[in-house]
């Protein structure tokens, strides 16, 4: 009689087991949260690290990387999609007299950033954008060029606090998601230390 039990109450778990087996959890989609920061509009979902290990002056190359971890499709604009937007694409500030400015550009350059390829891959698969900023003194006076004909180039980045902030877009095809106006941005902070003597 006592095997007859156990034997039904083990029959009985394993049923229970493949029933609740059978039914799939149902997938819902993660949109992150939108929120301004500092006047700028961000993500919780869409990240901005810096790669570098070591930012000591003058620092001449930035790397970093875009994490997407959204259900939005993130899409970056490339230099070739529309070149007066690119300055603020990818725009450098550094923390002086108390605002954020723009860092200081040297002369002008037909490379901006040395940009990785976007993975256009399934919103849900999540991808990682890495992008490499150069930054050099090239001919001409500090901030002297046309935007009708070259892109600026920064100067090598002295001891300070800096910011890199780069534009992004989302879309997505569920009608219940309402994308807040404006441009959202992905923003990382770092800072620039004096050399050691």
């Amino acid at each position: 009689m006592k095997k007859i039990i156990l034997l039904s109450i083990l029959l009985l778990a394993v049923l229970l087991n493949l029933f609740s087996c059978s039914k799939e959890a149902e997938y819902v989609p993660e949109y992150g949260t939108f929120y301004v920061s500092d006047g700028i509009l961000q993500n919780t979902h869409v990240t901005l690290i810096i790669e570098n290990e070591t930012l000591t002056a003058p620092v001449t190359e930035l790397s970093y990387a875009l994490y997407d971890k959204c259900d939005f499709l993130v899409t970056y604009t490339s230099e070739d999609m529309n070149r007066h937007n690119h300055y603020c694409l990818n725009l450098l500030e550094v923390y002086k007299d108390g605002v954020w400015q723009t860092a200081p550009i040297c002369g002008a350059s037909s490379l901006l950033a040395n940009f990785g390829t976007t993975n256009m891959a399934d919103p849900a698969e999540h991808q990682v954008q890495r992008q490499r900023m150069e930054f050099s003194h090239v001919d001409g006076e500090p901030g002297s060029f046309e935007w009708e004909d070259q892109l600026m180039r920064y100067c090598p980045l002295e001891p300070g606090v800096y910011r890199v902030r780069v534009q992004y877009d989302v879309y997505t095809d569920d009608e219940n998601v309402k994308k807040p106006e404006g441009v959202p941005e992905a923003v990382a902070y770092f800072t620039v230390v004096a050399p050691q003597p």
